[in-house]
């Protein structure tokens, strides 16, 4: 019996199906429904449970953390090398005035 048409047997305008022919064409018709559904819901399912980790906002603000810890790290460092070069003039003058002052405008720029 096919579960499309309904019909027994062979259908009047085709002689050389059989009666499984309409069975297994019913068949393929309700698997490719099933599957077209199955990818639909698979489809509405990752919608519904996408994580927030993907959202265009997440991705912004992750970015936007990354980029402060950079110049967080940047800001440390630039204060570590302006300390050691301060230190490196008041204990012999390798480093002049106006070098000093640069590496110290470094850490405002930051």
């Amino acid at each position: 019996i096919s579960l499309v048409t309904g019909q027994t047997g062979p259908s009047g305008n085709d002689q050389n199906s059989t009666g499984t022919d309409s069975v297994d064409d019913s068949r393929h018709n309700l698997s490719s429904a099933s599957m077209t559904t199955a990818n639909y819901n698979a489809i509405t399912d990752n919608r519904m449970y996408q994580s927030n980790d993907k959202s265009p906002l997440q991705i912004f603000v992750r970015a936007k953390k990354k980029i402060n810890d950079i110049y967080g790290e940047i800001e440390e460092y630039v204060l570590e090398t302006t300390t050691f070069i301060n230190a490196l003039h008041a204990d012999a003058e390798i480093v002049d005035k106006a070098e000093r002052e640069l590496f110290e405008s470094y850490v405002h720029k930051v």
